[in-house]
């Protein structure tokens, strides 16, 4: 049960059964902010084509367009589950890497050098050679909400991660290939 995520047993919460209530008009205004031009935007500069999938959010709790390397790394922008479980999702761009890749070294080493040079990328389990590690730059979607249009904030930010990551890349030596 731990794995699907009924820990607490076979029954619904009042938080499940709106959270329910409000899957379609939330997942639509996900997807709205991850329209075409921020989605052709990331392809562009992965250089290959992106993914959504719904097995993202049951397995990882996360939301998100992505695109895995052939080095066994993956770069992905979304809407991923708060670390501490709070109320909020965070929102944001995330670069990590497979324990398993036989270029873990070499990639961890670039992270590590990017979160140095670049304070707005936070490293996570670098130094942690069997888990997955990366860069993240993430906010809370609490951040956004008192904006008047909270799908044009949110693109707005998307945008400028993903210019971020064009300049991040321009000066990485990650693996970008396949």
């Amino acid at each position: 049960m731990e794995q699907t995520g009924m820990a607490r047993g076979d029954r619904f919460t009042a938080e499940d059964a709106v959270a329910i209530q409000h899957l379609k008009s939330a997942t639509a205004l996900m997807q709205a902010t991850l329209d075409d031009e921020i989605f052709k935007s990331l392809q562009t500069i992965c250089g290959k084509k992106l993914t959504i999938n719904l097995e993202e959010l049951r397995q990882h709790g996360r939301y998100i367009a992505w695109a895995w390397f052939n080095a066994k790394w993956w770069i992905g922008i979304g809407y991923y589950k708060s670390p501490d479980d709070d109320d909020y999702p965070m929102v944001g761009l995330t670069i990590e890497v497979d324990p398993s890749s036989k270029s873990r070294a070499t990639i961890v080493a670039e992270m590590r050098n990017l979160s140095e040079t670049s304070r707005d990328w936070h490293p996570y389990n670098l130094d942690q050679p069997h888990l997955w590690a990366g860069l993240k730059r993430w906010r809370s979607l609490a951040d956004f909400l008192g904006e008047k249009d909270h799908v044009a904030a949110i693109r707005k930010y998307f945008a400028a991660l993903i210019d971020d990551l064009a300049l991040l890349k321009g000066k990485s030596r990650l693996p970008w290939e396949g």
